[in-house]
């Protein structure tokens, strides 16, 4: 993690919604820096583990208002990193939607600081291989991408009411990948991939999504209430990604090719992240990119 965030955290009070992948990983950075940690999920394994890390942890389902009672008091920082609950459509109403809804009414009475919502670039429908910034078409979105906008709209609207937030920040985040989490390897390994190989993919390390929320965190008062895509800013075909893979780990292109879409039927995008915004504003940038640097990582790790 830079260093230039360490500062950010230190004597701050911190709530994290949403303790997976990322919410946890942001969870342990804020309590070794210095932060007072409240963390909500909904699953137990994962609040013993954060427990350990001396976090104090609610469990119970974002969407429900049963923990509303659970936290209190006024928070510096407070981060939406909560993830499908599955359930196809409706896990991802319950999750981001009803989620957001009750992380709002909650803060009617709870006084925020700043508030980051860790949204997905999948908002963006584009399949043509274009530069997709912000201010990119999301109307022809599937209906899983309308959810995620639906709920970035109610963060949005609540800015322009009476609020105790007093700003927000919403990054879209590109493919998260890292420790534990590094699905394209395991495919090369075992010589199985899923179709299509010549689209762009848009990835960002999961210590820089940590970083790039801490710069959200630590971002002048002047800047409030900004929409950020959130990717390493070098999108790759997959086909180039899968070769360098192969040639790391002296192994032959993977003969086996399911040629099938990923079960949230994101087969068919192809566009390329620009994250521009986010690096010129808010002075972040990727540690891990382009992708050969997050890949050394993780072969360094997981060998």
């Amino acid at each position: 993690m830079p260093e230039v965030f360490d500062k950010v955290f230190s004597n701050k009070r911190v709530v994290v919604f949403g303790c997976g992948y990322l919410g946890s990983s942001l969870a342990f950075y804020a309590k070794k820096m210095g932060s007072s940690v409240v963390a909500l999920t909904r699953n137990q394994k994962k609040a013993d583990l954060l427990r350990q890390h001396a976090i104090e942890v609610v469990v119970a389902e974002l969407s429900d208002t049963h923990w509303h009672n659970e936290i209190s008091g006024r928070f510096d920082y407070a981060v939406n990193c909560v993830g499908s609950s599955g359930d196809g459509l409706n896990g991802y109403e319950k999750s981001y939607v009803q989620g957001m809804q009750s992380i709002l009414l909650w803060s009617a009475f709870h006084p925020i600081t700043t508030l980051v919502y860790t949204s997905s670039t999948s908002v963006y429908p584009q399949s043509d291989a274009s530069s997709v910034n912000e201010s990119a078409d999301t109307s022809l979105v599937g209906e899983r991408g309308q959810i995620l906008l639906r709920a970035e709209k109610f963060l949005s609207d609540s800015a322009t009411k009476a609020s105790l937030i007093e700003r927000f920040f919403i990054l879209r985040l590109a493919g998260i990948y890292g420790p534990q989490r590094h699905h394209l390897l395991d495919q090369v390994r075992l010589g199985q991939l899923s179709a299509p190989l010549d689209n762009y993919l848009n990835l960002i390390y999961r210590d820089d999504a940590v970083a790039a929320i801490s710069a959200c965190f630590s971002a002048t008062p002047t800047i409030k209430n900004r929409i950020f895509n959130c990717s390493d800013n070098s999108p790759v075909l997959k086909r180039a990604i899968i070769e360098w893979l192969c040639k790391e780990l002296k192994l032959s292109f993977p003969s086996i090719v399911e040629a099938v879409q990923s079960k949230r039927g994101m087969g068919s995008l192809n566009r390329r992240i620009n994250s521009s915004h986010l690096i010129e504003t808010l002075g972040w940038l990727p540690k891990y990119s382009p992708f050969e640097e997050g890949y050394r990582a993780l072969l360094r790790t997981v060998g």
